[in-house]
């Protein structure tokens, strides 16, 4: 995470979040209990913005035994029968637990990374579970849709505690760095949270040569005076949002992480920036996220810039 002079200049963009724009909250479900756990957090975000809350079950079916044998039709309608009966009993108990809620399901026979991306088109969040801190590599399905959602992606762990922590935001800078910011003042304002912007600088002192103390008080003023400037028009913006600005030598993905652990107040979500959709941007999530989602406590949010027109 650098942040330089010419990048502090780049005027920063209205504020249109993607979370507003789409009235719907997407969430994979697949049965395990991260997902379940990822479902019900996905229902309190929809609840909170007042938006439908969409499950989505896809599956696949594989040929099984000899070649001269073919079990798929069988075992695709055992296999949809399964997932009727799991979106079905998912979205009961997710209504009675807030009643009101508006809930809809799409059961597909499909790659679910790609049911997740092609609904991720019309969501203002995408909602994936993932297995905790036991599962240290990160699972093809979360890799796949973080990397090529439309819409913000939240990665769920299943316990998800600390309600009453801050919104922790990693800045770097960078245009997906813009989306993220709005998207952490957002939902500060929504859940009557402080903010903590966090910006890394990486350098020797991140490389074993003398690591420094996360919270180590300021010695390279620019830094500092950088980062308040990236924050500037957002906090005019949301002026009732309380910001906490810290300036720590470490890599992004560690420093967020040590951050979340050592900080008084554990963070409800961190928020970073993603880094566009398609092609090779979309391809690579980078090792920041890949870091965050594997090893987080929290839910861990990638914000990306709204699509040009």
């Amino acid at each position: 995470m650098t942040i330089t002079a010419e990048e502090v200049m780049t005027p920063i963009p209205a504020v249109t979040m993607t979370t507003r724009r789409y009235q719907v909250v997407v969430a994979g479900v697949d049965g395990y209990p991260p997902s379940i756990a990822a479902a019900r957090w996905a229902a309190d975000e929809a609840h909170r913005r007042g938006q439908r809350l969409q499950l989505v079950h896809a599956y696949t079916v594989s040929l099984m035994g000899f070649p001269r044998y073919d079990y798929r039709s069988d075992l695709g309608a055992l296999l949809r029968s399964e997932g009727e009966v799991l979106l079905a009993r998912t979205a009961d108990k997710l209504r009675r637990r807030i009643p009101g809620l508006d809930v809809t399901t799409t059961l597909e026979r499909a790659d679910p990374r790609r049911s997740l991306v092609f609904a991720s088109e019309h969501a203002g969040l995408t909602v994936l579970g993932c297995h905790g801190r036991e599962h240290r590599h990160l699972g093809s399905v979360a890799s796949h849709v973080s990397a090529h959602a439309l819409s913000p992606v939240a990665v769920v762990p299943q316990d998800t505690g600390h309600p009453d922590g801050p919104v922790l935001l990693g800045v770097d800078g960078s245009a997906g760095c813009h989306a993220a910011m709005g998207y952490a003042f957002d939902e500060a304002v929504a859940r009557g949270a402080d903010l903590v912007a966090l910006h890394a600088r990486e350098d020797l002192a991140t490389q074993g040569f003398a690591r420094r103390p996360l919270l180590d008080a300021a010695e390279d003023r620019a830094d500092h005076a950088l980062l308040a400037e990236q924050l500037a028009g957002w906090q005019e913006k949301y002026h009732d949002v309380t910001v906490r600005q810290y300036v720590v030598r470490d890599r992004p993905g560690p420093a967020l992480l040590r951050y979340a652990e050592q900080a008084p107040l554990h963070p409800q979500m961190i928020v970073i920036g993603g880094h566009g959709r398609g092609g090779l941007a979309g391809f690579l999530l980078g090792s920041t996220g890949h870091t965050l989602i594997g090893h987080a406590d929290c839910p861990v949010v990638l914000a990306r810039p709204d699509p040009p027109g």
